[in-house]
């Protein structure tokens, strides 16, 4: 069976534009969830080395090989998030650019930027009710949780090192 073209130009446009903004809202959302899933792994990794590290009996050099192993696997999983974060706004502007094209025919335009959200907030012209913690950006305290762990741990690395020398507030452990 053979499937026919569709009869207009407009039609097989809209069809194709409409599998775009499909697959980038799919490809937006996935890096969405890999966003906030990130820092919980990392929360995870992150307290579960130091607890073992400094809460057991190793030898120094176990000890700092841990840590630099897990100073290494936050360095990765930071750069990973952030990465998640660039492939998110190159979609975000994608959909943007395919709406730009769909409002050529006829679509609405659909908000996606947090700030354009909260002016409409603050102008009433979106209703929401409770404590105002929209105003936050929740991307800017996982980022700024996933350096301080990325720090934390080379820190840590280094006052191992030290300890091993006999040097530093880790010294007696």
């Amino acid at each position: 069976m053979m499937i026919e073209p569709p009869k207009n130009d407009n039609s097989l446009r809209v069809s194709i534009l409409l599998a775009q903004y499909e697959v980038c809202a799919t490809h937006h959302i996935g890096y969405y969830g890999l966003i906030w899933q990130v820092p919980a792994v990392a929360i995870a990794i992150g307290g579960g080395l130091a607890m073992i590290v400094f809460s057991s009996e190793m030898p120094p050099i176990i000890r700092i090989l841990v840590l630099l192993m897990g100073a290494a696997l936050m360095t990765g999983m930071t750069v990973a998030f952030e990465r998640f974060r660039m492939f998110q706004f190159r979609r975000r502007k994608d959909l943007k650019d395919i709406e730009t094209e769909l409002a050529a025919l006829g679509a609405r335009r659909l908000s996606w930027d947090g700030a354009e959200i909260v002016r409409q907030i603050q102008s009433g012209d979106l209703l929401v009710s409770g404590i105002p913690f929209y105003r936050f950006e929740g991307f800017q305290v996982l980022r700024g949780m996933m350096y301080l762990l990325t720090a934390t741990l080379f820190c840590l690395t280094v006052l191992a090192i030290a300890a091993a020398y006999g040097w530093g507030p880790l010294a007696g452990t």
